[in-house]
């Protein structure tokens, strides 16, 4: 099992998770805090200026293992919950530890593999029909470690 970084909620001075900035893409519903999400694109997409350079932003979408639910732009988990247009930071680093949103709200078996799931923004612990992403480890019901380096 892999070591795991300090959780993002209690973060200090002394360990800082990785983290992308950037905003849910509209038209669209909030996207809650621990979805699955990937980045799309780097515009301004009638946001207007929201502090970035240039009214440039990363745009965020949930993923999904399915084809067109964007598995292959997955990039991490989402910090808080975010209504479109709003900016927010993604938890991308591996070995952060995150809350993910689980598939049909079960609860994480420690110590197994975590997967993305065919509903997008969601994780699961059975392998998906979709593209198999592998996205962690549960480290308790609830937790997980962020580790993306596999598919199949």
């Amino acid at each position: 099992m892999p070591i795991a970084r300090t959780p993002a909620s209690a973060v200090g001075l002394d360990s800082l998770p990785i983290l992308y900035r950037g905003v849910v893409v509209p038209p669209g519903v909030p996207f809650l805090a621990g979805a699955a999400v990937g980045i799309i694109g780097v515009g301004s997409i009638g946001c207007g200026s929201i502090g970035s350079v240039g009214g440039l932003f990363n745009e965020y979408v949930l993923c999904g293992a399915l084809p067109g639910d964007y598995p292959e732009t997955f990039t991490g988990f989402l910090m808080q919950t975010l209504n479109p247009c709003d900016e927010g930071m993604v938890i991308c680093g591996r070995g952060s530890r995150v809350v993910p949103i689980v598939e049909f709200g079960a609860s994480l078996v420690a110590g197994t593999e975590v997967y993305l799931s065919d509903t997008p923004g969601e994780v699961t612990q059975t392998p998906p029909g979709g593209r198999i992403l592998r996205v962690g480890f549960a480290l308790n019901d609830v937790e997980m470690i962020l580790v993306t380096d596999y598919y199949l």
